[in-house]
């Protein structure tokens, strides 16, 4: 029987875990502990109380803004810090999650462009003081993550590395991997009320359960989809656009015309092979006061119509009576 279970963090609501127990679905719950090496997340106490009492499996992970070995391992001792105060316990690995928000901090902040030789010796030196604290550890990636930054080689050489493979809306993970994160839509199946959250299957007792591709919705809708890097961007747009469907770019990511169900899943089946999420496009919404200058400039555009409508009535009237008066000057001989 195949293990479900969650990851979540301050984004989702305090009731959560007592949520998730009362339906039981899901038999293990993944904490984020640590936002770099001095932030702790907001709801981690009362997240790790919960499981505590309810006699969950768990395990944390670490989002992670390493630039260096060094801050790694800073992280890697703040994570520890906090499992073991109050003997928090783990049965999970503890998992190290560096992604694109960390790729855009160390760029933007520090002008330094991630590579496999810094993601790797990152990845390396926050394992390693995992496991020196007497932990399992962990890596968090999706598959366009594993193919830019890490290598067989690495994998081969650090095999005792569990990963924890993101790959959301497919059938089944197209690589090995101890925890699969197969979709972060509503929560609703696992007793989750507030919104969506990501789920997992834990890959060691995992029974196949191939599931057919289901669109992002059964009406056509506009897809949004991202972030990918240009090369990814470059094929993507091409079969998007060769099936008729208008495109914008915008900062790594796609937003696309009205895609059918059945655009949906051709899409969303190249967007999976890349390790890309798509969502459902949401229009802006106006501000209450753009709202309400849109209406007044409506209004007057159509006060505007009626003064010009009055305006010209009033010229015919005009040009009716200058007729009139030059009919009369050509009676009376002026």
């Amino acid at each position: 029987m195949s293990i479900y279970g969650v990851d979540i963090s301050k984004h989702q609501t305090s009731q959560t875990v007592k949520e998730i127990k009362r339906v039981g679905k899901a038999e293990f719950v993944i904490v984020r502990a640590a936002i770099g090496s001095e932030i702790k997340d907001q709801k981690f106490d009362a997240f790790t109380k919960d499981i505590k009492d309810l006699g969950l499996k768990n395990g944390y992970y670490c989002a992670s803004y390493a630039k260096n070995e060094q801050e790694a391992i800073a992280e890697a001792d703040f994570m520890i810090s906090l499992i073991k105060k109050d003997n928090n316990y783990t049965e999970l690995p503890v998992f190290f999650d560096w992604e694109y928000f960390s790729a855009d901090y160390i760029k933007h902040n520090f002008g330094i462009i991630a590579d496999k030789r810094l993601i790797q010796s990152v990845t390396v030196a926050f394992c390693e003081r995992v496991k020196q604290a007497g932990y399992t550890a962990g890596v968090y990636a999706n598959k366009d993550f594993l193919n830019r930054f890490y290598t067989e080689e690495f994998w081969q050489a650090h095999s005792d590395y569990k990963l924890w493979y993101a790959r959301p809306g497919y059938s089944k993970p197209d690589k090995p991997c101890y925890l699969w994160q197969y979709s972060s839509d509503n929560g609703r199946d696992f007793g989750y009320t507030g919104g969506n959250i990501d789920k997992n299957i834990l890959m060691e007792n995992y029974i196949e359960e191939v599931k057919p591709m289901r669109p992002l919705s059964s009406e056509p809708c506009r897809m949004y989809i991202g972030f990918a890097s240009q090369g990814d961007i470059k094929k993507l747009v091409s079969k998007i656009n060769g099936l008729g469907i208008d495109t914008e770019v915008n900062d790594g990511y796609i937003i696309t015309g009205y895609a059918s169900a059945g655009d949906q899943c051709y899409i969303m089946l190249d967007c999976n092979a890349l390790g890309i999420p798509c969502k459902i496009y949401e229009e802006p919404k106006e501000c209450e006061n753009c709202q309400k200058l849109k209406t007044e400039n409506e209004l007057l555009k159509q006060e505007n119509i009626e003064i010009k409508e009055n305006l010209k009535s009033k010229d015919a009237v005009i040009e009716k009576l200058t007729d009139k008066l030059e009919n009369i000057k050509t009676i009376i001989g002026m």
